[in-house]
C-alpha cells in the first residue's frame, strides 16, 4: 500500500457531497468515474437514502484508483473478524477478496472494490462513515467511462447516453465548483442505470439472497421515481430488447405473480449468450463479498 503521504481523506456523508468528494479525488489523477447504485438514483428522484459512496470506473483503473485512495490514508475492506493482515498491494486484494464474507451491510454488495475511510479516533462517529465501493463499469453491464474532459456529455437526464453530467447533485443548492472539479462530475443515465440495475440481478445475484434483496428495491424506487412516468409499468420501454422478456417477469414479481424456474431459465439464457460472446458467464471481474464466481 503506498504511504500515505497526503491528508488524510475527510469525507463524511454518503450524499452527494461525499460523492462529488470521491470523484474529484479520482479526476484529479486522471481516473473518470460516474455516480452508480443509490448515489444515482438519489441524482433521479430515487427514494432510497445512499449509506455509502458508490461510484463506477473502468476496470482498467481500478489499480490504479487503489493507490490514490489508499495514499489518502483509505483503507481497503476485509471482514472485521478476518484474521488476515490488511493487504499492502491490489493484487493480493483482488486475489483474497472473493472469499471475504461479511456480517454487515458489504454482504449485500456484489462484485465490487470496498474500501473503509480513515478512522477519526470517535468510535460513534467511525460507526456512522460510509464505505467508498467502485463498481468496474464492465461488471455491472455499462461501457466504459469516456475519458476527460467530459464537456460533450449531455446534460440531459433522459439521454440515451450511458453517462450524463450533474451539475446539481441532488440538490439544487449545491454547486460544484466549491469541489473544483468544472462541471465534469458524472452520473449512471437513468435508462442505463435501470438496465445495469437488472444487469446485476440477472449475472450476479442468486434469487431471494440479501444482495438479490438490496438491487431489487433499488430498481423498485427507480421505477418510481419522478423520471418514470408510468412507474413499474414503463419498464419495457425503458430498456434494451434483450432484457424485454426479464422486465416482463420483473413486473409479475413485483405483484407476486413471477415464477422462480422462468428466472433460473433466463439466467441460463444469459449465461448462453455471454458463452458465445466468448465471456465467461461465471466471472466476476471485480468482488464479490456474498458469492465466489
Amino acid at each position: 500500500m503506498p504511504s500515505n503521504q497526503n491528508r488524510p481523506f475527510r469525507v463524511r456523508d454518503a450524499g452527494a457531497e461525499g460523492a462529488a468528494a470521491v470523484a474529484k479525488l479520482l479526476k484529479d489523477s486522471g481516473i473518470p468515474s460516474a455516480l452508480w447504485g443509490a448515489n444515482a438514483a438519489a441524482y433521479h428522484g430515487g427514494g432510497l437514502c445512499p449509506l455509502d459512496i458508490e461510484l463506477v470506473v473502468n476496470d482498467a483503473h481500478q489499480q490504479r484508483a487503489f493507490g490514490v485512495l489508499t495514499a489518502h490514508g483509505v483503507l481497503p475492506a476485509i471482514p472485521d473478524d478476518s484474521e488476515s493482515t490488511l493487504p499492502i498491494d491490489y493484487a493480493l486484494w483482488r486475489q483474497q477478496a472473493p472469499s471475504y464474507r461479511y456480517r454487515d451491510r458489504r454482504r449485500v454488495r456484489i462484485c465490487s472494490h470496498l474500501y473503509k475511510l480513515p478512522p477519526s479516533g470517535d468510535w460513534l462517529e467511525d460507526s456512522l462513515l460510509p464505505y467508498i465501493i467502485l463498481y468496474s463499469a464492465e461488471t455491472v453491464g455499462l461501457p466504459s467511462l469516456p475519458p476527460f474532459p467530459h464537456t460533450k456529455l449531455p446534460r440531459l437526464v433522459g439521454s440515451r447516453q450511458s453517462y450524463v453530467l450533474a451539475p446539481a447533485l441532488h440538490s439544487p443548492r449545491m454547486s460544484l465548483s466549491k469541489f473544483g472539479t468544472k462541471g465534469e462530475v458524472l452520473t449512471t443515465a437513468f435508462a442505463a442505470l435501470v438496465e445495469s440495475e437488472m444487469n446485476v440481478l440477472l449475472w450476479h445475484a442468486d434469487y431471494l439472497s440479501p444482495a438479490w434483496g438490496q438491487h431489487m428495491a433499488q430498481l423498485s424506487e427507480l421505477l418510481r421515481s419522478r423520471s418514470v412516468v408510468n412507474g413499474p409499468d414503463g419498464l419495457p420501454d425503458l430498456v434494451d430488447s434483450r432484457l424485454s422478456t426479464f422486465a416482463n417477469w420483473i413486473q409479475l414479481d413485483f405483484r407476486g405473480e413471477a415464477d422462480p424456474e422462468d428466472l433460473a431459465d433466463l439466467k441460463d439464457v444469459e449465461i448462453r449468450r455471454k458463452a458465445g460472446a466468448n465471456l465467461d458467464p461465471h466471472h466476476c471481474d471485480s468482488f464479490s463479498s456474498e458469492l465466489s464466481f
